[in-house]
């Protein structure tokens, strides 16, 4: 039963919607809304593609343009030059029309067609579009189109109710799917207690060292409730992913999930949470939703810890559209399409990608511009080109999962994401002695068994065959048999590798014999690809790197090596105050540019930082050496009082360095000043500017 205060307020919207005289377009564009919404989602200001709609209401294929009262009309000017409202409406339609069919992998085929939609709350006008092809013919929409409803709250009621119950496909998933999952997590709790055998806690032993491998020590009495946090959300990435690509449900399958596929329970467990992805379009709403179900399922101190904290669409947005120009892209495009593999010395890397926020917006930049530059290029081939482009690193080993699932989202079809678990710092070891997991060597390849006993190596010249995948699964596949290594899976190779290649197989064989499989492949080539990037390289990088200071660094060998890092390249504190607040984030910045970027002086990237990088002590040989170019400030304050309304990290301060400015930037919002949220997807340029930065005042 509806509140009678609810009840009350949508009487009240009716009636300013219904009634003759003035009314503003932001009261009638809320009020509208608020009607809509009893019955449905409904997103304001959505990015088109083409410029912000008033109102669209997602999976139902409607889009509403709002006018103030008395100023509406198919034939009066619309927003553009020369263009008429109709026009406007038009405009908005088709190119969301075009992204669903780009973008979506849920049109369902009964031709439901889309509504575009003009009013001022009384008058109405309105047309069909056609759910599929290009024909931009349309037709009035007859229960609306040149109706007016003065003094009838009731029927515009029932016109709104009519519009919000559509529905056209799949409903798209919520923005914070956290909800859906969460009986699932709890359920979890009591398939783990029955879960037995050595494969399992070689599963847990590994995925331990992997997260202490960041620096973090987890407490004992956390271990195992942060395992199932993390199990849930690599099972829930997965299927995202299989989702997508229109697969069927199958177990869990390797990492460190396959323990579910043997415990009692977990099979169904799986199941059911498949069944629940499965009800939604994961692919049509543009922004990082996984993003929300991580933070909303670990614990914020767990988060904390690492120093997450997470972009907000927007500014993603904001930073890929000045990272990735336009000659980038034709030229990024070509190259990756004539290729047909990853160009060398091309592409854009997150090396620090946590969820994947910065891979989504940079992959449907790409492919939103892949038909201006090869207009025959299918799905198939927009995804292939986006997927040999777009590359992330996270030393987080479920961040990586998400990621892999988030950039999915962005491919219109099937491809390989090109996302890794590893130390985009490519330190030589960030594990302390005795650790079972997380032995790799970056110099030698090395890994070791869980008890540190059988030790291989794997040569670069491996990692660097283009069907290296493949091959690393024969190689495993053979070990988990115990039968000889296929001579495909060397095939090519010079002596010397195929012996270091087949000295790997026999290691790893044994190690399976002691401690079973269902986590090699997927933890040698997380382990491998970094340095493959980094051997290759690429010409973009757009990053959030870890907000963490250099004394929250837990694992002493990992702090020693970032102090190393640090001194090295001159930017460590001298003072004790000093070093111990140094940020991660400064020296991610001058690591990842040299070790990735194919010109580490030239290439663009792109960086967002605590805003203390612009002042604090801590930060002033980072600033001394060069590094603090192309600053946009987003602090919530400056001196002349123009604000951004929400800070970017809800509390902390915020800038962006290494865009391409010679000057210091601030964004600011122009007059009249509206509120950006964290879910905002995309911030319409109309509503901010860049304005020189000027000192803060006391």
């Amino acid at each position: 039963m509806p509140r009678k205060q609810d009840t009350d307020r949508l009487k009240r919207h009716l009636q300013l919607l219904t009634r003759s005289g003035s009314a503003s377009e932001p009261e009638v564009q809320n009020a509208l809304r608020e009607v809509l919404a009893a019955h449905g989602e409904v997103l304001l200001q959505h990015q088109t593609g083409d410029g912000p709609c008033d109102l669209f209401l997602p999976a139902r294929r409607v889009v509403i343009e709002v006018k103030e009262r008395g100023a509406a009309g198919p034939d009066l000017p619309g927003s553009q030059q020369g263009e008429t409202q109709f026009g406007q409406v038009r405009r908005y339609v088709l190119a969301l029309r075009e992204r669903e069919i780009r973008n979506s992998r849920a049109l369902d085929d009964s031709g439901i067609p889309w509504i575009g939609a003009l009013t001022d709350g009384v008058r109405w006008w309105a047309w069909e579009w056609a759910a599929a092809g290009d024909d931009a013919e349309c037709v009035p929409h007859e229960p609306l189109h040149g109706q007016q409803f003065e003094g009838a709250p009731d029927a515009l009621a029932d016109a709104c109710r009519r519009l919000a119950k559509r529905s056209a496909g799949k409903p798209w998933v919520p923005a914070n799917p956290a909800d859906l999952f969460r009986p699932l997590r709890d359920r979890l709790e009591d398939i783990w207690r029955t879960a037995t055998g050595e494969s399992a806690g070689t599963q847990v032993r590994l995925w331990h060292d992997l997260v202490r491998g960041s620096g973090i020590e987890v407490a004992d009495e956390r271990r195992d409730s942060l395992f199932l946090d993390h199990c849930l959300l690599v099972t829930l990435a997965r299927y995202v992913s299989r989702s997508l690509d229109g697969a069927p449900y199958e177990p869990p399958g390797d990492g460190f999930i396959a323990w579910l596929a043997d415990a009692p329970g977990g099979g169904q467990w799986s199941n059911d949470l498949f069944a629940i992805v499965e009800r939604y379009d994961w692919g049509a709403r543009e922004a990082d939703v996984l993003r929300n179900v991580y933070m909303d399922i670990v614990p914020k101190a767990d988060r904390k810890l690492y120093g997450e904290y997470y972009t907000p669409d927007w500014l993603a947005h904001l930073i890929v559209e000045e990272t990735l120009d336009d000659d980038w892209l034709r030229d990024a495009i070509l190259a990756a399409h004539s290729a047909g593999a990853p160009p060398p010395g091309i592409g854009v890397l997150d090396p620090t990608c946590g969820s994947g926020t910065f891979l989504f917006h940079a992959a449907r930049r790409i492919i939103a511009a892949i038909p201006r530059f090869l207009p025959s290029a299918d799905a198939a081939a927009q995804a292939r080109i986006a997927g040999h482009l777009v590359h992330g690193i996270d030393i987080h080993p479920v961040a990586v999962e998400m990621a892999r699932a988030t950039l999915r989202r962005a491919l219109p079809a099937p491809a390989e994401p090109s996302v890794h678990q590893g130390d985009a710092l490519l330190m030589s070891d960030t594990a302390a002695p005795g650790l079972t997991g997380h032995i790799f060597n970056p110099d030698e390849s090395e890994f070791s068994a869980p008890d540190g006993g059988h030790r291989f190596h794997v040569p670069h010249a491996f990692t660097d065959l283009p069907d290296f995948a493949a091959r690393l699964n024969e190689l495993v596949q053979a070990a988990c048999d115990g039968v000889p290594l296929p001579a495909s899976a060397t095939l090519g190779m010079d002596a010397d590798d195929t012996a270091w290649v087949r000295d790997a197989h026999d290691a790893l064989t044994r190690i399976i014999e002691q401690h079973g499989d269902g986590v090699w492949a997927w933890y040698i080539r997380n382990q491998l690809m970094p340095r493959a990037i980094a051997r290759r390289k690429v010409n973009r990088i757009v990053a959030n790197p870890p907000w963490l200071r250099w004394n929250e660094i837990q694992t002493s060998p990992r702090k020693e090596n970032v102090e190393a890092l640090a001194e090295g390249w001159q930017i460590m504190p001298k003072t004790h105050g000093a070093r111990s607040s140094f940020d991660l984030g400064g020296l991610c910045v001058v690591a990842t540019r040299l070790n990735f970027l194919s010109d580490p002086a030239a290439d663009p990237s792109a960086y967002v930082l605590n805003a203390a990088a612009l002042r604090s002590d801590n930060w002033k040989l980072f600033r001394e050496r060069g590094h603090l170019h192309g600053t946009l400030n987003l602090t919530e304050r400056h001196a002349d009082g123009k604000v951004l309304r929400r800070r970017p990290f809800g509390g902390a301060d915020a800038c962006v360095v290494g865009l391409r400015t010679d000057e210091p930037l601030r964004l600011v919002l122009r007059d009249p000043p509206v509120q950006i949220q964290p879910e905002d997807h995309q911030v319409d340029v109309a509503l901010v500017e860049r304005v020189p930065e000027i000192a803060d005042l006391p």
